[in-house]
């Protein structure tokens, strides 16, 4: 009778009338049996037609207007990332590492900025020292170690030199993390 190429409000509008028809059934056959109950099922049998109404309005407008009636995807919310997967500044960062623990020009034009401008942050924060307009007071609270490190050196001799030592480059951040550590006078 009402195949799968019928319109979607046809089908709706059969399937309410079904749904009319077992109601109007149930309440005769309620009014045949339960005499004394006939005004409590034709309250009843109100109830269900308004509620088959409003239902198959409500599915006929969906079927025939589906654009209104999807939720607009928020994008000001940002996407939740997999749990296995790393931020992307964050293996950027590990990329920067690793070329420069392979390649001593990839450190002095890489890593070694983002390490002192990291100090220079840190010393102007917690010790209120500028790491450029006062050299000698930022080399006193970084040591000798890390300051050498965070001095530029000359690329031409850098060129086919082998990349900064893991340990000493982790030295070097456990240094710039203790900054906030120990506060200034």
């Amino acid at each position: 009778m009402i195949g799968e190429g019928t319109s979607p409000t046809r089908r709706i509008v059969a399937a309410a009338v079904v749904a009319v028809m077992v109601a109007t059934l149930a309440v005769i056959v309620t009014a045949l049996t339960l005499p004394g109950r006939t005004t409590q099922a034709l309250h009843w049998y109100l109830v269900v037609l308004g509620a088959i109404a409003v239902a198959a309005a409500l599915r006929a407008i969906t079927a025939r207007y589906p654009m209104q009636w999807r939720a607009v995807p928020d994008t000001t919310r940002l996407a939740v990332p997999d749990a296995d997967e790393r931020p992307s500044r964050l293996r950027a960062i590990e990329r920067v590492v690793a070329h420069a623990t392979y390649d001593s020009v990839a450190f002095q034009t890489e890593l070694r900025p983002i390490l002192r401008a990291i100090a220079g942050q840190r010393l102007a924060t917690y010790w209120t020292v500028d790491i450029d307009r006062q050299p000698e007071a930022a080399r006193a609270i970084l040591g000798e170690a890390t300051w050498v490190f965070l001095t530029p050196g000359d690329l031409e001799t850098a060129r086919g030199e082998r990349g900064v030592d893991v340990a000493a480059l982790r030295a070097v951040v456990e240094r710039l993390e203790a900054l906030d550590v120990v506060t200034h006078a």
